[in-house]
């Protein structure tokens, strides 16, 4: 505020007194400093207040110190005094209910003979007081009479503790008389002993008074209750003691007086306890002659506070007095009963000492901000008030030379009033162009003021933009003449302004309007363009989904061979109809902006087989092969746009096949780490096809392209496929390059960038090494061997090369040729193999989905890692010389009485699961097929286990499970899904399930699961081997699958057709757990990746996905033969 004062007024002076244009600085500096000095007083003031308030803090304090050791002192007398009331009450009770001990005739004779015999003392022993005391009576036959009471009163007064050494050692004196002060007892005994002993009779009752007759004054002063002595010197010990006493009467008789004597040098240990010392707190006798605790001489302000105390108040007063001398604080009240007087004195020193801390950080905070205060006037000073007075002059300087610019320019340049229009200035260039018509000046500057109020105008004139306008002012000669004006509000001379460029635009006026009409033509073109490929994605679409939909069922009608080939035609050829017009229409969203990537998780090789898996029915139907080369242990998880992704290498992969006449084609894959979570996806597809030139090289990525007019009318296609490849990398922030040698192959190499995520733990799999110590690994081609070995490895396997490892005993040998094996090389294998069993297992990509033993020989195809996977479980468990189809009957384990119950919607997974439990010997099993019927079971029925799956048509498991607890059902829930290995880690409401697995369940995991929920004993036997996996290939499974195919088939394919995708979805998870539980993992994955298309709404996707699957299902049905009239109703 200050500063901004400063500069108006410099402003002010400066336009007054423009001829010097600068002014001394005094004044400001003087109000600068003034300031600064002013704000340093109060910050003085404000330090000596939060002091002050210290202080009194502090004092407040030290009452509250003062007051917790006075009532501590308090509170050990009326312990004392309550005590000694105590024993009297004791006393007397006993007195008058005869609780009192009997004392005998002979006993008190005895002692009274000892007291003639020793002058009038002797010692009381333990027959009749707990504790000793001495006894004195110069009158012996007053003893006699009088005795019994005394020593009555003796037992009640010695046993007690109070008299007894405390912990510290300290000791309280103990005194006792009869109400004619002729018989005494004492204390210690030994002390009063040898006070007493050797005297004549007449001086030991001298001295036994002498000892009392300070308690003897008190009790005639007061009346009642318990009395308290000045402190004065014992006659037997010689010390200074402090006594109370209480009398016991009977009406207005005196019977006795019972007492304690208090060494003054004992008086902290018996009244503070285990309070520490506070320095400066004493107490005082009644009447200020006697220190009782504390030593003021020791301290010279408790000794010069004695010296000033004033009238205190009464005993009880519930105010502390305070009072002060110079620079003593002194504080004290009495303490009721004794009236001693408690005193606390301190001085400034000690307050000092006390605040130290905070008066420390009060005195460096005062000197930062008193520091940092003058640092920055001494800085405002240098920085802005010397340097204003030079801006000041520098101001005036810019103003004459802003003139000579305007009037040098060589366009035409005027400011007007923003608010009046009247002209600030203006250059002659600017007149001269306004001066072209005889109103050019009016009409221009109307138009620029109205164009400045308009609303448009003003909004961007808020956001700080230039503007530009064209204005007519008017016809010359015949012709419009037409002015280009570019303007700005702003400030001058402290008012708001327009600032105007002029520029004769007559001729660029009709240049633009030539290009707008040129502009307007080419949007009109790109709008009937973008209507024509909206209506072509609906019109052609629509009828090319229903014929996709009506084609497939009728695929499932009874056709001949030769039916079935037009049908699977027919089927690729709108397959490819419908994959250029993606590419089509995707190629458009990408020119236009539209196309939007949608990064997610997911598993690159997953991607790279199933892409793989799509493309090879068509290579195979020619005799080329197809080989996926990655490596599981260097392909992590990753984030980025999986849709895409795919979309690009199935572009690479169509393009590879279309001119490919013979060899293979290969997919590589890997990741190229960076730090931390970045990386880059490298993805090589390469074949042995017709190659390219390297003039077509150079325009092979250009849209409507191909290599050359000769290879375009030979093998057709619109020459888009790698120009989309190429902006969808682009798009992704990667690229794409391609190698070629003419007659040999290309090679097309992706890199994208992408987030790695992770990879969660997968599900348990079958432990293969244990059934085989080694496999041996033949394969020719080098890249293909490392792939291959690497994934082996990275399961955990042990893996060999060597062609002499084939005579190990309990190995398997995994044989891996593109093309397959022909039957002279497999004879030799079966000749040269020394096993009983075949432990053989050929991979090549011509070999079926799903490992398949002829011949004593398991084939598999490479491009699937869970059907490999399966394979060598089947050659390490011999499951080719275990065929499970043929076993109708299975010895079952021992009958259990649990009753359990299975909630799951696809009848294959229920029929099998019961099974299961059926062979495992629990055959009371009930099977719902929703939530709904699965809670009324359980209402009535009580189970030992429930068995549910995840996705179930009316809720999803999780909700069932809230739903039985919310009813009181506790029965345990085990979770069985096909989506187990992914509903830890996203689904955050399935703890209370009692256990998650995956579909299916072998029968060592169920029973497992029964053992660890108690159901069964695990040293039970079991009627089957359970290492051997549960094959659930028998013929009522999958009659029962095929019994279902036709409604599940129908159901998805009318829900793709009719955009459903949601629908669809939900049916293909049926299948796909269908399908886990029938033991077919590659058509599973299959199903899995059309579920996950459809979930993300890919139509395209799922319903091409769907088509390979659907096929393979239905193939694999009629080569199984697992397939009843049922199936030809589909």
């Amino acid at each position: 505020m200050i500063a901004q004062w400063i500069q108006r007024r410099m402003e002010r002076a400066g336009k007054s007194r423009s001829d010097d244009c600068h002014l001394s600085g005094a004044y400001q500096r003087t109000m600068l400093y003034g300031g600064a000095a002013l704000l340093t007083f109060a910050i003085f003031v404000a330090i000596a207040i939060t002091i002050n308030a210290r202080v009194d803090r502090f004092i407040d304090d030290q009452r509250y110190l003062f007051s917790d050791q006075r009532n501590t002192v308090q509170a050990g007398v009326q312990l004392a005094e309550s005590r000694l009331r105590e024993i009297v009450m004791q006393h007397e009770a006993r007195r008058v209910w005869g609780g009192n001990a009997p004392v005998t005739a002979a006993q008190v004779s005895m002692y009274a003979n000892r007291l003639g015999l020793n002058n009038g003392v002797t010692i009381a022993d333990s027959d009749l007081v707990a504790s000793k005391y001495t006894l004195a009576a110069s009158n012996v036959d007053f003893f006699r009479t009088h005795a019994p009471y005394v020593i009555s009163l003796l037992n009640t007064v010695s046993p007690t503790p109070v008299i007894r050494a405390n912990a510290d050692g300290i000791e309280k004196g103990n005194f006792v008389y009869d109400g004619t002060e002729q018989i005494f007892a004492f204390h210690p005994a030994f002390e009063a002993d040898a006070a007493l002993e050797s005297k004549p009779p007449a001086m030991v009752q001298v001295l036994a008074q002498q000892e009392v007759a300070e308690v003897r004054k008190e009790i005639a002063r007061h009346a009642g209750g318990v009395v308290w002595t000045t402190p004065h010197t014992s006659t037997f010990s010689g010390e200074r003691v402090v006594q109370y006493a209480t009398a016991i009467e009977q009406g207005q008789k005196r019977l006795a007086v019972v007492g304690y004597s208090i060494r003054l040098t004992d008086f902290r240990a018996l009244f503070m306890q285990n309070q520490p010392p506070l320095a400066g707190f004493y107490l005082l006798s009644q009447d200020g002659a006697d220190v009782l605790m504390g030593a003021p001489s020791e301290n010279q302000l408790a000794a010069s506070a004695t010296t000033k105390l004033f009238d205190m108040p009464p005993a009880g007063a519930p105010e502390i007095s305070i009072a002060r001398s110079g620079g003593t604080f002194v504080m004290a009240q009495r303490i009721r009963g004794p009236e001693w007087i408690a005193v606390y004195a301190f001085d400034w020193p000690a307050i000092v000492v006390g605040l130290r801390e905070e008066l420390g950080v009060v005195a460096l905070t005062a000197g930062a901000v008193l520091a940092l205060l003058w640092t920055f006037v001494r800085i405002f000073d240098k920085t802005i008030l010397i340097p204003m007075q030079r801006k000041i002059r520098r101001v005036y300087e810019s103003e004459a030379f802003n003139r000579t610019v305007v009037d040098t320019a060589p366009i035409g340049l005027c400011v007007l009033d923003a608010h009046t229009g009247d002209i600030v200035m203006k250059n002659v260039i600017a007149g001269e162009i306004l001066g072209r018509t005889s109103n050019g000046a009016g009409t221009f500057y109307g138009e620029v003021l109205k164009l400045c109020g308009s609303r448009s105008h003003r909004t961007k004139w808020s956001q700080g933009e230039i503007q530009r306008d064209e204005i007519v002012i008017g016809v010359h000669e015949g012709k419009t003449i037409a002015v280009g004006a570019t303007f700005v509000e702003t400030r001058y001379d402290e008012r708001d302004v327009v600032l105007c460029g002029i520029t004769d635009a007559t001729q660029a006026r009709e240049m633009q309007t030539l290009l707008t009409n040129a502009k307007r033509d080419a949007e009109m073109a790109n709008d009937a363009k973008s209507m024509f490929l909206a209506a072509m994605s609906h019109e052609i679409r629509t009828p090319l989904h229903a014929a996709l939909g009506n084609l497939e069922l009728l695929s499932l009608q009874p056709l001949t061979p030769g039916q079935n080939a037009l049908v699977e035609t027919i089927g690729k050829s709108f397959g490819t109809l419908r994959r250029l017009l993606n590419d089509i229409l995707d190629f458009s969203k990408i020119e236009a902006g539209e196309l939007r990537l949608e990064p997610a998780p997911f598993d690159p090789l997953e991607l790279a087989e199933t892409c793989s898996l799509a493309i090879y029915p068509s290579l195979a139907s020619r005799a080329i092969g197809l080989r996926l080369i990655a490596d599981e242990a260097k392909v992590p998880r990753v984030k980025t746009d999986s849709m895409r992704l795919q979309q690009i290498i199935m572009n690479l992969l169509d393009n590879a096949s279309k001119f490919t006449l013979r060899g293979e084609i290969s997919l590589a894959m890997t990741v190229r780490r960076e730090r931390g979570d970045h990386a880059h996806l490298e993805i090589r597809v390469s074949d042995t096809g017709i190659g390219i030139s390297p003039e077509d090289l150079g325009r092979l990525f250009k849209p409507f392209t191909q290599a050359g007019k000769a290879t375009a009318h030979r093998f057709g296609g619109t020459g888009l496929g790698l120009t989309l490849c190429r902006r969808l990398a682009e798009l992704m922030g990667g690229s794409i390059q391609a190698t070629s040698t003419e007659g040999v192959g290309s090679t097309f190499e992706v890199l994208i960038p992408v987030t790695v995520i992770p990879r969660a733990a997968e599900p348990t799999q079958t432990n293969t090494v244990a059934r085989a110590n080694t496999y041996v690994l033949d394969c020719s081609d080098d890249v293909w061997r490392a792939s291959i070995t690497s994934q082996l490895k990275n399961w955990g396997l042990h893996v060999v090369e060597s062609a002499t490892a084939r005579e190990i005993e309990n190995a398997v040998l995994v044989i891996a040729r593109a093309g397959g094996v022909d039957s002279e090389e497999l004879m030799r294998i079966r000749s040269a193999a020394p096993y009983s069993s075949p432990r053989v297992v050929l991979i090549s990509e011509t070999y079926p989905s799903a490992p398949e033993c002829r011949d004593n020989v398991i084939r598999v195809t490479s491009l699937s890692r869970p059907a490999l996977r399966h394979a060598l479980t089947m050659a390490c468990d011999d499951a080719s010389q275990k065929p499970v189809h043929h076993n109708t009957e299975i010895a079952l384990a021992p009958a259990h009485r649990a009753r359990f119950l299975i909630v799951e919607d696809d009848e294959v997974a229920r029929t099998l699961i019961s099974t299961q439990l059926g062979i495992l010997g629990f055959h009371n099993v009930d099977c719902v097929a929703d939530a709904t019927d699965a809670i009324h079971h359980c209402r009535q029925h009580e189970y030992r286990l429930i068995l549910s799956d995840l996705n179930l048509p009316d809720m999803r498991g999780t909700e069932l499970l809230n739903q039985l607890r919310r009813g009181g059902v506790i029965t345990p829930v085990i979770l069985v899904s096909a989506s187990a290995p992914f509903v830890s880690a996203s689904d955050q409401t399935v703890d209370g399930f009692c256990a998650i697995v995956e579909k299916p369940l072998s029968l060592k995991q169920l029973r497992a699961l029964l053992i660890k929920q108690g159901l069964t004993d695990e040293t039970a036997p079991a009627a089957v081997d359970l290492d051997i996996p549960f094959t659930p290939l028998a013929p009522g499974l999958w009659k029962t699958f095929a019994r279902n195919w036709p409604e599940d088939c129908a159901v998805v394919t009318r829900s793709l057709n009719a955009g459903n995708l949601q629908a669809a979805a939900r049916r293909l998870h049926k299948i796909k757990g269908a399908l886990q539980m029938l033991g077919a993992p590659t058509l599973a994955q299959l199903t899995d990746q059309a579920e996950k298309a459809a979930k993300r709404e890919d139509a395209d996707m799922a319903a091409s996905l769907w088509e390979t699957a659907s096929s393979r299902i239905k193939t694999d049905l009629r080569r199984l033969d697992k397939v009843d009239t049922s199936l030809n109703a589909c």
